[in-house]
């Protein structure tokens, strides 16, 4: 049924993506691994987050969000054409090595290691830009 469907998409998003090669393979497997990664939150989460939350199903709600954003958020990063990407490159490899020494120095201990950095709202890990 996936290889009916995800086809079907690829007129659409050609279209919109003017000269885009989708890899319709790698966008199916992708899906499918984001959908069994919420299979595991909630089947690993029901009971604590009952116990905790009072919803058992928080923490699956929790991570639909971070997956709408996340994907929301690639596909804005698809939006923009290779050539700034390029352009902007050694700028935003300065910007995280400049983040890694920012650890160093500001850096919030969890789990009795130092690799956070507190920015408002979220903690940031720059070590997984860096990669």
């Amino acid at each position: 049924m996936i290889a009916r469907v995800i086809p079907a998409l690829r007129p659409h998003l050609s279209s919109r993506y003017s000269n885009f090669h989708l890899d319709v393979w790698l966008l199916g497997i992708t899906l499918l691994l984001v959908a069994l990664g919420l299979v595991m939150v909630m089947s690993a989460s029901v009971s604590i987050a009952d116990r905790q939350m009072g919803d058992s199903f928080y923490y699956f709600w929790r991570q639909s969000a971070f997956v709408t954003v996340g994907l929301l958020f690639g596909d804005s990063i698809l939006q923009v054409r290779l050539v700034y990407w390029e352009r902007l490159g050694p700028y935003f490899l300065l910007i995280g090595f400049l983040l890694l020494i920012a650890v160093l120095i500001l850096g919030r201990e969890v789990n009795g290691s130092v690799r956070w950095l507190a920015m408002g709202p979220f903690n940031l890990q720059p070590s997984e830009l860096i990669k």
